[in-house]
């Protein structure tokens, strides 16, 4: 064999040692074709909805996938409705928000949904700019799309109110909320008033909803329920946990008779929120005996130009300020 044929024959062996190294799999990963379903988004680019509805998103692909696989729902610079108002809200890169959607496997359609949510702030207008899917997903073929959801506000036809009359007392390392606070006397005794609704005629009206024992109480006036008038609400001490009593030990402890004003939390959703307090010289207080009733606020129902409003007030006609309500309630309720 002269040496021309040598080197060939050496080329051809080192070409199939290669090919037979390749073949038991050595460092080279089989070349594998995969052919990606497409993807498509079913929801109109513009719509438009009120506060507290949820909007149908459906995504539809050629042919399914073997696995799970999620996308995201991202808010869009421009929008002028922030992450409260839809559950799009989850923290996402440079303060923008996001939903995951969770695609499960073996599926050629699947629906979720976008929750606009409701609020008690009174709004124009809010568009919702949305950009549904992301490049990140890579398990199929698609086109992110871009959404705008315009919002018209809502305005409930209730308003909540939310009674809060707990307090920290003390002096000395000695310390309580009247919450927490039983009587030492007899421990089923604690503190607990209860708010009662009159109408402008001053009749008690059978509404119990604030009067359960809570130590934040809780009422919702709703306008069908009601005729238009002024309800006077008061509140009702129930139970105070023998704290009068405590005068014979609090002034060795250097503790001074105290204050209990209460405070409203007020919100009508879509009109308006607030806080009410309880004007000064309708407290209770420390030394308040049982079955003592106090006048709160009031509240006005109108209609103005159709549409059914509610006011919150004090005795003086305003939000906050300082008046008198002449006591006309004495009323002595029935024990729980």
């Amino acid at each position: 064999m002269n040496r021309n044929n040598i080197s060939k024959f050496i080329g051809l062996l080192a070409f199939v040692l290669t090919v037979s190294s390749c073949n038991e799999g050595g460092d080279v990963a089989p070349i594998v074709d995969v052919n990606k379903p497409t993807m498509t988004i079913d929801m109109a680019s513009a719509v438009t909805v009120a506060e507290g509805t949820e909007i149908p998103v459906t995504f539809n692909l050629t042919s399914p996938v073997g696995k799970e696989f999620s996308l995201y729902i991202m808010l869009l610079p421009g929008s002028t409705a922030g992450g409260t108002d839809s559950d799009v809200e989850e923290s996402y890169q440079n303060n923008a928000f996001q939903k995951t959607v969770v695609i499960p496997p073996f599926v050629t359609s699947y629906t979720t949904s976008i929750l606009i949510n409701e609020d008690v702030d009174a709004e124009g207008l809010e568009h919702l700019m949305l950009s549904i899917g992301d490049t990140r997903t890579t398990a199929v073929l698609f086109t992110p799309k871009n959404v705008d959801v315009s919002i018209t506000n809502v305005v409930k036809d209730e308003l909540d109110l939310y009674f809060n009359f707990d307090r920290s007392f003390g002096v000395n390392g000695y310390t309580n909320t009247l919450c927490k606070l039983t009587s030492s006397v007899n421990t089923n005794t604690y503190f607990d008033v209860d708010f009662i609704v009159y109408d402008e005629n001053f009749n008690d009206l059978p509404i119990t909803d604030a009067q359960t024992g809570a130590c934040t109480e809780h009422l919702t006036m709703k306008l069908a329920d009601f005729t238009d008038g002024t309800y006077y609400i008061t509140a009702y001490l129930y139970q105070n946990a023998n704290l009068p009593s405590a005068d014979l030990s609090f002034p060795f402890l250097g503790m001074a008779q105290f204050n209990i004003p209460i405070t409203v939390d007020y919100s009508r959703a879509g009109s308006f929120s607030g806080v009410y307090t309880q004007e000064a010289e309708n407290f209770f207080n420390s030394n308040s005996a049982v079955d003592s009733e106090n006048y709160l606020m009031t509240v006005v129902i109108s209609t103005v130009n159709g549409a059914r409003k509610f006011t919150v007030q004090n005795s003086a006609g305003i939000v906050s300020g300082m008046g008198r309500m002449a006591n006309q309630f004495n009323h002595i309720r029935t024990k729980k």
